[in-house]
């Protein structure tokens, strides 16, 4: 059996059980630290017996490493499933799982045979325009935004601090974290980011004067 492709093929598995985790909250829970999966269970209102076949999935995954007691901490590959670390993937990894995500993706030959947007076909509006009415979902795309960008967003600003090149590199800097995130928009939502917007005054242009 070719297993690099079976992997592929089954990469949605261990995409759902890692969102699975992030959504009870369980990369949060053990921080630096390692718990049982009964404690786990106890913290987060999950099944046992499921939980704990989920937690040994994901330390198949090498996500999570499993001890002795059945006890869980997470591996340096996991550790950015938290949100309080730099780096932090947990706001992609929640978007990557919505279930209207899923569902699109999982049209995809029908839009694909068709010439269709698949969302569109489904929920007959566009993402945008769904989003911006189910504000939960519109604040998980905002926090997975978040994740993507973050890393190039210190990078720029740092740079911009070393330089010392004032006001107009700040703004550049803070332009490009933001069209990662507003310019995705269709038709673009300046508000819904935390970069100030602000609006630059037209260049004049002179027209010939008839003499």
């Amino acid at each position: 059996m070719n297993e690099e492709l079976a992997r592929l093929v089954d990469g949605f598995r261990a995409s759902q059980a890692i969102h699975a985790a992030v959504e009870l909250g369980v990369p949060d829970l053990l921080g630096d630290g390692e718990r049982t999966s009964d404690a786990l269970a106890e913290a987060t209102g999950a099944d046992p017996s499921t939980l704990y076949r989920l937690l040994r999935a994901l330390a198949s995954l090498g996500v999570l490493h499993e001890a002795e007691g059945g006890r869980f901490s997470l591996t340096p590959l996991g550790r950015p499933l938290r949100g309080d670390v730099p780096g932090s993937l947990r706001g992609w990894t929640r978007l990557v799982g919505r279930e209207y995500v899923w569902r699109s993706w999982g049209n995809l030959t029908t839009a694909v045979r068709y010439g269709e947007n698949s969302f569109r076909a489904l929920y007959g509006a566009d993402v945008f325009e769904w989003r911006a009415e189910h504000p939960e979902e519109s604040a998980i795309f905002d926090e997975a935004m978040r994740s993507l960008t973050a890393p190039s967003t210190a990078a720029l600003l740092a740079r911009t601090t070393s330089a010392d090149s004032g006001r107009s590199s700040t703004s550049e800097a803070a332009t490009a974290r933001c069209s990662r995130c507003c310019s995705r928009r269709i038709p673009p939502r300046v508000g819904s980011c935390s970069i100030k917007h602000t609006s630059s005054p037209a260049p004049t242009r002179s027209w010939p004067q008839p003499e």
